[in-house]
């Protein structure tokens, strides 16, 4: 048996290997942040806490002189960005910033530079309070942070532990009664969608699955591809009369900035009008402070909507209590992970990030057939060969689209658009979580969940 020590340089050593994907895909948009218990930055990284754009941060629209005026005591600015520039972004009350090209120290300028600059001139509070008007009102300026797959944890960013070949013939949690989410639309917004997967007699729950086509060859199996297909499969296996379409915008690295995620979610809202969304992505933050972005998103384009959507979003699985975004708002339904035992997953965040838990160990789902080239550790280099259409997989993003369905089936059953009662209802048919040391009193796990045949 590895000795921590041991387990904690495999993560470190698969946290590098992530890193070095995203930084080569994403060249110069894309940097870490390192931070010590005491909030000192460090470069090491076992301090990992985040994923940034390293040429601009996200500005509340009315603050850009503000923020300006803040600048100019440090950096060379110059006019403030036209919010009109992106109507996109600009219909969320928020700009992107450039970062000012000079500093008039002549040191190198910096994102998370002149964020510190901006908290200390305009008096925004270190620990913002989502449900604090005034704290609210203050948070003008936030990262553009980098959301990321989060299939399982330990190596921080992405999957940990890539998909494995399984002997399993049928997917494990099992399909569900077929009528169950009838008149229910879920949008699972994620990696792409295999077409084939529709159509291939070993994975028949995904029959009338859509959405927009991933890059694949048919032979090949690249890093990333299949995860959304993986999550809509377990979405169906729990409401298998739902209407499943899988947006495609975690392409390429898993990753995408928050700033185009809230714009695809928005164009998402307004093509497919889905009753609930499943985001198996997400990040720690910035001091740990919201998402800025999606805080306006909520406002702007889900709260209007009336009880008629529900963000269902992953916890993470870095393991600890820290928020993971989007699932710590208080609006989303942040889902941590079970072992099939129904003990929470060593991987699983726990605390506000998970509202609720369901089993996300060893799940077993859909996956294009071909070879697959692990990348990371502990394995890299090695071929697996995915032969049956199916997959094993581990992590809080198989859990959050178990809980999807079953708020879809409940949504069904109703017969109404009320999807935040539909979610109470679910809610209300959990009981407490066994209680070891690192979760005690922490949030009901779905009794579903512990239902499912070993």
């Amino acid at each position: 048996m590895s000795t921590d020590e041991e387990l904690r340089a495999e993560a470190r050593l698969r946290l590098a290997a992530q890193l070095k994907i995203l930084t080569a895909q994403h060249p110069r948009r894309l940097e870490w942040y390192g931070g010590d218990a005491l909030g000192n930055e460090t470069h090491d990284l076992a301090d990992f806490r985040f994923l940034y754009d390293p040429t601009g941060f996200l500005v509340r629209v009315g603050s850009e002189g503000d923020v300006n005026e803040a600048l100019d005591k440090l950096f060379v600015v110059d006019d403030p960005p036209d919010p009109t520039s992106d109507p996109e972004l600009m219909a969320l009350d928020l700009v992107r910033f450039p970062l000012p090209k000079a500093r008039k120290d002549g040191n190198e300028p910096r994102v998370l530079d002149a964020l510190d600059l901006i908290d200390a001139e305009l008096d925004i509070p270190d620990e913002i309070d989502q449900n604090n008007e005034e704290h609210m009102r203050k948070f003008v300026a936030q990262p553009d942070h980098w959301l990321h797959m989060c299939p399982v944890g330990g190596g921080r960013i992405c999957p940990a532990v890539e998909p494995e070949v399984t002997q399993a013939t049928a997917p494990y949690p099992p399909q569900d009664n077929p009528s169950f989410g009838a008149g229910v639309t879920v949008s699972v917004v994620d990696t792409g969608w295999h077409p084939p997967a529709a159509l291939d007699q070993d994975t028949p729950w995904l029959a009338g699955v859509d959405g927009d086509r991933e890059n694949y060859n048919g032979e090949v199996v690249r890093k990333y591809a299949g995860h959304g297909t993986f999550v809509a499969g377990v979405v169906k296996c729990f409401a298998p009369a739902a209407d499943v379409r899988v947006e495609g915008f975690l392409t390429k690295t898993g990753a995408i900035r928050e700033s185009k995620m809230v714009k695809q979610l928005g164009q998402a809202l307004a093509l497919h009008n889905p009753h609930i969304i499943n985001l198996s992505a997400g990040s720690t933050t910035r001091k740990n402070r919201p998402l800025l972005s999606f805080e306006r998103f909520f406002d702007k384009r889900l709260s209007p909507l009336d009880n008629a959507c529900l963000l269902v979003a992953a916890a993470g699985n870095e393991g600890v209590v820290d928020d993971f975004w989007p699932a710590s708002f208080d609006w989303a339904l942040g889902v941590g992970s079970l072992d099939r035992d129904g003990e929470v997953s060593s991987f699983s965040n726990f605390g506000r990030s998970a509202e609720v838990y369901a089993v996300g160990h060893r799940i077993v789902n859909a996956f294009p057939t071909g070879r697959y080239t692990t990348r990371e550790p502990p394995h890299p280099g090695q071929r697996r060969y995915f032969t049956t259409g199916l997959a094993r997989w581990s992590g809080t993003s198989f859990s959050a689209p178990m809980v999807a369905g079953l708020v879809a089936a409940e949504l069904g059953r109703r017969g109404d658009d009320d999807v935040m009662a539909a979610k109470d209802d679910v809610l209300a048919k959990t009981h407490d979580v066994p209680s070891p040391a690192s979760v005690a009193g922490a949030a009901p796990i779905m009794v579903k969940a512990l239902q499912v045949p070993q």
